[in-house]
């Protein structure tokens, strides 16, 4: 097939035949789409496109031309993830299709027309013969031009009808388009990028990151095949989702094992260094009550590390494809050092963070530690009575299991 329509192609280009060079390129481009061969589909649309811009307006066959290298240059930019070109070329897509509607329209109306015309002649004719027919005939006019109303009337409605079913599917397709950047990035950072193509990188001057990590994860992937590993940690990975969600924390993306979320952005609060804090507690009881059922199982615990530090970062998205919101800056950087070099079962804070929720907060002061790369570092365990008289097992039954 590629080489059928590339040798078409060529044939066309000597001649001179534009159009048929472009029913070509859009041939070669539902190929490489089929092939997932995306950007070379593109590439070829866009070419086919250019071809049919030299093209007479008025030709039905451009204009059915036109309207596959809309659609197809549509569903090929959401599939790289350029949704902004996606929609603006499905919009030109339906003004396409209405322009062929009401080509064929015209058409009917064309004919219809014609068809009255020529019943009025008739008629005309037959009122000079006879009154008689005069009178059949006037009936045929008057039953012709309820019938030509009715035509008409028809043609409207279906006009209508049409237009309105595009316009649904159009919305949905929208829906479905915002939906999927609001489950990839925050509202307004998505509202941002759909209006101006890109989101501008923001300063914020005070923001907490939570990193999660287990401890002896590479001793526990060994132990388990692949897709049980996957399956278990999407289960603690869904109910950290849902217990930042509900502590108003922003995800921003998992890396093996790790987990990691902030809060204070996308739109900044004076709450952030609670909302983690209280995030970080309560992920460890879920983790808790989660190795109590291992425990009684047989199975291996998994000890989950938490680190927790407050200050400046910038957020934003980088890129053009596969759009990704990240956070950076040295505050981001702490906080990892505040997992890795805290104990499983345990909340690790910095001095940051623990200056600020000290009078909420009973902290169990551990001094200045050496941290990989940071110097000495001041951190604390966050206490939580909940863990401490719940799910806290004995070190010695947790040893022992291990």
């Amino acid at each position: 097939a590629f080489q059928n329509l590339d040798q078409s192609r060529k044939l066309a280009g000597k001649l001179g035949a534009e159009l048929e060079v472009a029913q070509a390129l859009i041939g070669l481009a539902q190929l490489n789409f089929r092939q997932s061969n995306y950007v070379q589909s593109e590439e070829l649309y866009r070419e086919a496109l250019a071809l049919l811009a030299h093209s007479s307006g008025e030709d039905t066959e451009y204009k059915n031309e036109l309207k596959e290298a809309y659609e197809g240059l549509s569903i090929v930019l959401s599939e790289l993830g350029n949704y902004k070109d996606a929609y603006e070329y499905q919009a030109l897509l339906t003004e396409v299709k209405d322009s062929l509607h009401a080509s064929d329209n015209k058409k009917t109306m064309d004919l219809t027309n014609a068809n009255f015309v020529n019943e009025q002649q008739k008629a005309q004719l037959a009122v000079n013969q006879a009154t008689l027919k005069t009178q059949r005939l006037q009936r045929n006019a008057f039953f012709g031009g309820f019938v030509f109303i009715f035509v008409i009337a028809f043609i409207i409605y279906r006009n209508y009808r049409d237009k309105a079913k595009t316009n649904k599917i159009l919305d949905k397709q929208n829906a479905e388009i915002d939906a999927l950047l609001l489950n990839i990035l925050p509202e307004e950072v998505a509202r941002e990028l759909q209006h101006d193509g890109y989101a501008t990188p923001k300063d914020y001057s005070s923001a907490t990151v939570l990193f999660t990590d287990f401890k002896g994860f590479t001793k526990i992937s060994s132990d388990l095949q692949p897709h049980e590993l996957i399956a278990e940690l999407n289960s603690y990975f869904n109910e950290f989702d849902n217990i930042i969600e509900k502590h108003g924390l922003e995800k921003i993306k998992t890396i093996g094992d790790a987990y990691m979320c902030a809060g204070g952005i996308p739109t900044s609060n004076t709450t952030h260094p609670f909302d983690a804090v209280a995030a970080g507690l309560e992920m460890q009881r879920y983790i808790k009550k989660k190795n109590q059922i291992r425990l009684e199982k047989g199975l291996v615990p998994w000890e989950l590390r938490i680190g927790i530090h407050t200050g400046p970062i910038v957020a934003g998205v980088v890129g053009r494809k596969k759009y990704a919101y990240d956070i950076w800056g040295d505050t981001v950087n702490i906080a990892s050092r505040m997992e890795s070099s805290g104990e499983a079962y345990r909340v690790n804070i910095s001095y940051a963070t623990h200056d600020l929720i000290k009078e909420k907060y009973t902290c169990i002061d551990r001094g200045e530690i050496e941290v990989k790369g940071a110097g000495l570092k001041h951190m604390y365990f966050v206490e939580d009575p909940k863990v401490e008289e719940e799910y806290l097992m004995p070190e010695a039954q947790m040893t022992d299991s291990v």
